[in-house]
C-alpha cells in the first residue's frame, strides 16, 4: 500500500508540473517504486525486472540528456529524441519488443499497473512536443499490437499486444490536441480491471486450451464481452471510447484514422478467433461461481454492457 501510494504521488507530481526536471524525477520515482511493487521469488519475474530497469534507465537518461540540451537550444532533433524515449516506455513499435516478453513474467496485478498507470506521464510528456513525427509511430503501433495478436493463445501476450495498439489511438487524439485523450485511456483502463478482475476471481490458465473450457457458461459469455468491449465492438463500453475517437480524428487525420479503423478490426479477430472455442463447447457448464464471485461478475457485465452510455455522445450532439 505504502508503494502503490508513492506510486499515484509521482503520477500526481508529473501532471501538476511542465518543468523538465520535474517531470525526469517523476519518471525516475514511477520506475523505481514499480520494480518493488513487482518483486517476486519467481524466476522469470526477476529476470523480466532486470530487463524492465535497463530499457527503462536507458530511456530515462536519454529523456534528461535531451531536455538538458533542448533548454539550451530548442532543436527539433532533441525534440525527437525526447518523443522517442517516451515511446520507449510506452512500448509503441518499433520500440515494443520489450514489453510481450516482460509481460509474459508478471502476475496480473503487476501487468495491469504495467499497461494502464505506466503509461499516464510519458502520454502527459507527448502532449507537450505533440506534432507530425508521431505520424509513423502511430500507424506503427497500431499495426504491430494488431498483426501481433494474431498467433498469440495466452491472455498476458494478447493483453499485451492490445496494449501497444491502444495508445496509438491515443496517441493521436494528443497529436489534434484534443484533451479527449484522458477519457479514452480512463475507459480502457476500465475495461482492462474488468478482465484482470475476472481472470483472478476464476484461477484462470494463462494459456486459453481445454482446462479453460471447464468455465460456467455466465462466466466465458462475461470474459467474451470484456474483449469485444476492448475491441471496440457496440453496444460495449469500449464502444463510446472509439466512436467518439473516430469523430475527433475524422476532421483532421482522414488517412491515419482508415488505419486505426483497420488495426481494430484485426484486433476483433484475433479476439474472437481466441475465444470463440471457448463460446461454442456448452457441454461443460460445470461449477457454479460463488455468490460473491457471483454479484461482482454480474455487476462488471452490467457496467460493460450499458449500451445507454453509447448514445451519450449523440444526444450532446443534438
Amino acid at each position: 500500500m505504502i508503494f502503490m501510494w508513492i506510486l499515484t504521488i509521482s503520477i500526481l507530481m508529473a501532471l501538476s508540473s511542465s518543468f523538465w526536471f520535474a517531470l525526469w524525477m517523476s519518471l525516475e520515482i514511477n520506475m523505481m517504486i514499480f520494480i518493488p511493487i513487482t518483486n517476486s521469488k519467481n524466476f522469470l519475474s526477476s529476470n523480466s525486472m532486470v530487463l524492465y530497469y535497463i530499457i527503462q534507465s536507458l530511456a530515462s537518461s536519454l529523456f534528461f540528456f535531451s531536455s538538458l540540451m533542448s533548454t539550451i537550444s530548442m532543436t527539433m532533433t532533441f525534440n525527437l529524441i525526447i518523443m522517442i524515449t517516451m515511446l520507449i516506455k510506452l512500448a509503441a513499435a518499433p520500440f515494443h519488443s520489450w514489453f510481450p516478453q516482460i509481460s509474459e513474467g508478471m502476475n496480473f496485478s503487476s501487468f495491469f499497473i504495467l499497461s494502464s498507470f505506466q503509461k499516464i506521464i510519458p502520454l502527459y510528456i507527448l502532449s507537450f512536443i505533440n506534432n507530425h513525427m508521431l505520424i509513423p509511430f502511430i500507424i506503427l503501433s497500431s499495426m504491430v499490437g494488431s498483426l501481433g495478436g494474431l498467433s498469440q493463445t495466452s491472455f498476458k501476450k494478447i493483453l499485451a499486444f492490445s496494449s501497444i495498439s491502444h495508445p496509438s489511438w491515443i496517441m493521436c487524439l494528443i497529436m489534434i490536441n484534443q484533451n479527449f485523450w484522458l477519457v479514452y485511456f480512463s475507459i480502457y483502463t476500465i475495461i482492462l480491471i474488468m478482465i484482470i478482475t475476472w481472470l483472478k476471481n476464476n484461477n484462470s490458465p494463462l494459456i486459453i486450451n481445454s482446462n479453460s473450457m471447464k468455465l460456467s457458461f455466465f462466466n466465458k459469455i462475461l470474459l467474451f464481452s470484456f474483449f469485444l468491449s476492448l475491441g471496440g465492438l457496440p453496444p460495449f463500453l469500449g464502444f463510446l471510447a472509439k466512436w467518439v475517437a473516430i469523430i475527433l480524428i475524422s476532421k483532421k487525420l482522414p488517412l491515419v484514422l482508415l488505419v486505426l479503423i483497420i488495426s481494430s478490426l484485426l484486433n476483433l479477430f484475433f479476439y474472437m478467433r481466441t475465444l470463440f472455442p471457448m463460446i461454442l463447447n456448452l457441454n461443460t457448464l460445470m461449477k457454479t461461481p460463488s455468490l460473491i464471485h457471483s454479484y461482482q461478475s454480474l455487476f462488471l457485465f452490467i457496467i460493460n454492457s450499458l449500451s445507454i452510455i453509447t448514445l451519450i455522445p449523440w444526444i450532446l450532439s443534438l
